[in-house]
């Protein structure tokens, strides 16, 4: 019994060190989840097309410095969000710096052999907490770049990613080209082909694109590999030429050496702002004269209503 109360008071004196401790104990803070921003550093300003094709005219302009929402990355196009609009809208990467990154380095490819995706750490640690995990393959942005990991941005998540696991590349300067993939023996057939992490059949298989959807090529290698980028953020290598000698990437041949807008951005952003005020200034004539016509009608109604009145006392 003796034994039993000592126990009782020892644990009593120990509770509130116990408690004392759990509150001085520093807790972690909740992840802060942001999006992927970049500003524009084009001096002069930069087109916006509403698809990833340079062939076609661009629909719009970002002046220099402009901060944009990044909803899809890749070394050629960047899918951006833009207020009031609700297609795509696509802007080349190389007139963009992302966040804080600094120039140069500032995108990387998550590139696994023996995984599907990499886990993004909260410290420079693989024994950090997790924040989310990285598919192969997938875009991420480059904030600091460190001896083995290296801080990064992938969507809404910031954190820490090996750098044996990151293949860092700098956005494409050159022109590329928006193709088809296709049969080249049956255009019309509906099948899929793989993509893979490296110019080679022995690289990860990716995904298995389908048949008739569009994507990115930046390059065509000498080996008939062609580095490409899907709709949605994946870069990856295809074999180009099937088992016949036929192609699968469907591109105009004229692709490599674009024309340039004949506007600039600066004139193309100023030509549209007075389209607009043009755009406004009939709309707002034209509510004017239905408000005038209005008021008329319901005057001549009322003068109606006063004469009827009148007849009718007489």
């Amino acid at each position: 019994m003796r034994k039993t109360i000592c126990l009782i008071l020892a644990l009593a004196l120990l509770m509130p060190a116990a408690g004392a401790l759990a509150v001085d104990q520093p807790v972690a803070p909740e992840y802060i989840q942001g999006k992927i921003t970049a500003v524009v550093v084009a001096e002069e300003g930069a087109y916006v097309y509403d698809d990833f094709d340079e062939r076609k005219a661009p629909v719009g302009a970002l002046p220099f410095l402009a901060e944009v929402e990044i909803k899809t990355l890749g070394l050629g196009w960047c899918c951006i969000a833009q207020e009031g609009v609700q297609g795509k809208r696509y802007i080349r990467t190389y007139n963009l710096s992302f966040s804080d990154a600094p120039y140069g380095n500032q995108l990387a490819i998550v590139f696994l052999q023996r995984s599907k995706s990499l886990p993004m750490h909260r410290e420079p640690s693989t024994k950090s907490k997790n924040v989310t995990k990285v598919p192969d393959g997938q875009y991420v942005v480059i904030l600091e770049r460190g001896d083995d990991f290296s801080l990064a941005r992938y969507g809404r998540y910031e954190g820490y990613l090996q750098n044996d696991c990151l293949s860092f590349r700098d956005v494409w300067q050159t022109p590329v080209e928006k193709a088809v993939l296709q049969d080249p023996n049956n255009p019309a057939r509906r099948t899929t082909v793989n993509i893979r992490s490296a110019d080679r059949t022995s690289g990860v298989r990716l995904k298995q694109y389908p048949t008739l959807r569009p994507l990115t090529v930046l390059q065509i290698k000498e080996n008939g590999w062609a580095e490409v980028e899907t709709e949605d953020g994946l870069h990856g290598y295809l074999n180009n030429v099937n088992n016949k000698g036929g192609t699968w990437l469907v591109m105009d041949e004229n692709a490599f050496s674009l024309a340039s807008p004949e506007e600039t951005p600066e004139q193309l952003m100023a030509r549209l702002a007075e389209e607009e005020a043009q755009r406004l200034a009939e709309e707002e004539a034209k509510r004017l004269a239905e408000e005038e016509a209005k008021r008329l009608a319901e005057e001549e109604a009322a003068a109606g209503a006063e004469e009827a009145a009148e007849e009718t006392a007489e």
